[in-house]
């Protein structure tokens, strides 16, 4: 089960973003006392303003991050590669997995994911369109 202050309704409410519930394989790296940390985390949902990962490794809270990842399917009106960066803005922990839940909020609002879905064959996996 989620944490409840990952994605609460008042977040929900403050967000200025569609968020839609893509799961794909997202590489993060970001600066680990003197050394760049590299790994790969799941996203949980992605918007234009940022994106919610799940993954086994924690990072701290307001940390400056880069990720990439690949989005395509179906429901894509064109494959689109993302990379950004942003700062870790929220952080939870879903216990039915024992995964982190680390929200991400983008410097730049990212534009090109809402304008490459297809509204109307998007079905996200296991959720809903929030």
């Amino acid at each position: 089960m989620h944490q409840p202050d990952i994605d609460s309704t008042s977040e929900r409410q403050r967000r200025s973003h569609r968020r839609f519930g893509l799961r794909y394989p997202v590489r993060i790296s970001f600066q680990s006392d003197e050394s760049v940390a590299k790994f790969d985390a799941v996203s949980e949902n992605v918007g234009s303003g940022g994106i919610l990962l799940k993954s086994h490794r924690i990072i701290p809270l307001h940390t400056i991050v880069s990720l990439a990842m690949n989005i395509q399917g179906h429901y894509v009106v064109r494959p689109l590669r993302l990379v950004a960066e942003g700062k870790t803005v929220r952080l939870g922990i879903n216990s039915a997995d024992a995964t982190y839940l680390i929200a991400v909020q983008f410097a730049q609002p990212v534009t090109e994911i809402e304008s490459n879905i297809d509204f109307v064959l998007l079905r996200p996996q296991g959720g809903e369109l929030f």
